[in-house]
């Protein structure tokens, strides 16, 4: 989601070839705790097999509060044997619990495990699907706004840090950005659950689906509005040079050396009378 296409395609390839002794994908960067179920590129007829499915991806928090997460970081289970993620703990710093002080000693608490929390026995392919699947139940229920997995996800995506209520169609776009790759895939699943008629005002308004479209949102934008800073950066660097000049009585090739030509009919062929000045 955050890499160029080439990239992406050596990427997978190298985990495809080592994929029966890769347990897992780790990682950051996101500043939430998410994860992924997504297939290898390919165009096999049984792209849809189980067989096809990359090894789990689990992003972790981030210690560092700045996209308003409470700091938390995470112990990891595995298997002995086979080095499968059997599970793991959150431990998390909550901020609006600690005291103003400046030197107080932090209080870092555990939070449910993930097993304890989806209910599910591990952190597998198979678990992970089956959060999405709860995820994605109940659209016809007249209570399909109130999805408790949805709830228990909002909990942990920020280490506790109370979300917006998430309705069926935020939910939907939580769902497609755990199964999708590209930005393509990305509006294939959208289209395939909601319409495509709906997507564009589902990212703009669905409470926390915002991080999906803004993971995917088109590079124009960023590169227009650093060409405007820039702009705007150089016309406020030139108004202060030139504020800055009239206060200290800068005047550019002719500080100190004034010429006198106080004469109303000066004689062009006399040499002018030059005298030093001293502005302050």
């Amino acid at each position: 989601q955050y890499w160029h296409d080439q990239y992406l395609n050596v990427y997978f390839r190298i985990i495809e070839r080592y994929d029966d002794i890769i347990a897992a994908q780790l990682y950051g960067h996101a500043h939430s705790d998410e994860f992924r179920v997504l297939r290898y590129p390919t165009t096999n007829t049984n792209s849809n097999s189980d067989a096809n499915i990359m090894p789990p991806l689990l992003m972790n928090g981030a210690l560092t509060p700045v996209f308003g997460n409470n700091p938390n970081f995470r112990l990891v289970k595995y298997h002995p044997d086979n080095l499968l993620i059997t599970d793991y703990d959150t431990y998390v710093l909550k901020l609006n619990d600690e005291e103003p002080a400046l030197f107080n000693k932090p209080t870092w608490g555990k939070s449910d495990s993930f097993h304890d929390s989806f209910n599910v026995p591990d952190v597998s392919i198979t678990s992970l699907q089956t959060i999405l699947t709860r995820l994605s139940s109940g659209n016809n229920d007249l209570n399909r706004d109130n999805n408790p997995t949805m709830n228990t996800l909002l909990t942990r995506i920020q280490a506790g840090v109370p979300q917006p209520p998430c309705e069926w169609s935020c939910r939907m776009t939580w769902v497609c950005t755990f199964q999708s790759i590209t930005h393509v895939e990305y509006r294939g699943c959208m289209d395939a659950k909601m319409g495509g008629s709906t997507i564009g005002s589902l990212e703009a308004s669905s409470g926390n689906g915002s991080f999906s479209s803004v993971r995917f949102a088109h590079p124009i934008l960023t590169v227009l509005l650093g060409v405007f800073v820039c702009l705007l950066v150089v016309v406020l660097g030139v108004l202060s040079y030139r504020i800055r000049g009239k206060r200290t009585g800068y005047e550019p090739h002719s500080r100190g050396v004034i010429v006198n030509t106080d004469d109303e009919d000066p004689n062009i062929l006399d040499e002018p009378t030059i005298q030093l000045r001293l502005i302050t």
